[in-house]
């Protein structure tokens, strides 16, 4: 039994440390040349396209930037052998250790492009949460989904607001090669 719970102890702690790491321009270069090569293939890409719309629709969330989930969204899928083998083409473990890169490269171009004005949105997000609380002409099922999308942005602006300044200096000398693959515009 102590030996289990050492293992399974022994097991969490690397899988923190392996979430721990920096993003290195190693890895965002590695990341770019991965996506250049999956875009390259207009069968599989299209599929990863539909995988990423498909997990912003069940989550609700037409802006959600994570890749991961679209990579978990296609782990049933003939095009996760593609994936899998392009990733790992280029020193991805994983298609799951390349999404997570992906998803923390996503959020430090995203905080780098709207580092001054995230304070901002957030306190329009408070004052759009009281608006639609008290706008009667709301019914309580579209104040819901509203508050729902309200939440998730406010989600995603936390999560851009604790990026680790490592990843900002390892994302910021690619950035226009991430907006280029990435087909990333946030209206800049």
């Amino acid at each position: 039994m102590t030996r289990w719970i050492a293992i399974l102890c022994t097991g969490f702690f690397l899988l923190v440390a392996a979430n721990a790491q920096a993003l290195t321009g190693d890895t965002v270069s590695r990341f770019i040349a991965s996506m250049e090569e999956l875009q390259a293939n207009e069968s599989f890409y299209g599929q990863f396209m539909e995988a990423w719309e498909a997990s912003r629709e069940v989550q609700d969330d037409p802006r959600s930037l994570m890749l991961s989930d679209a990579v978990a969204f296609m782990a049933d899928t003939e095009g996760y052998a593609t994936l899998q083998a392009s990733v790992e083409k280029h020193g991805f473990d994983s298609p799951r250790a390349w999404g997570r890169a992906g998803d923390r490269a996503l959020l430090a171009l995203a905080r780098l492009d709207m580092a001054d004005s995230i304070s901002e949105m957030q306190e329009r997000l408070v004052r759009m949460r009281q608006e639609v609380n008290d706008n009667p002409r709301f019914s309580g099922e579209q104040k819901q989904r509203m508050q729902a999308m309200i939440d998730s942005t406010a989600r995603m602006l936390d999560r851009m607001e604790r990026v680790p300044s490592s990843d900002l200096e390892a994302v910021e000398p690619y950035r226009s090669e991430l907006k280029r693959v990435l087909e990333y515009d946030l209206g800049n």
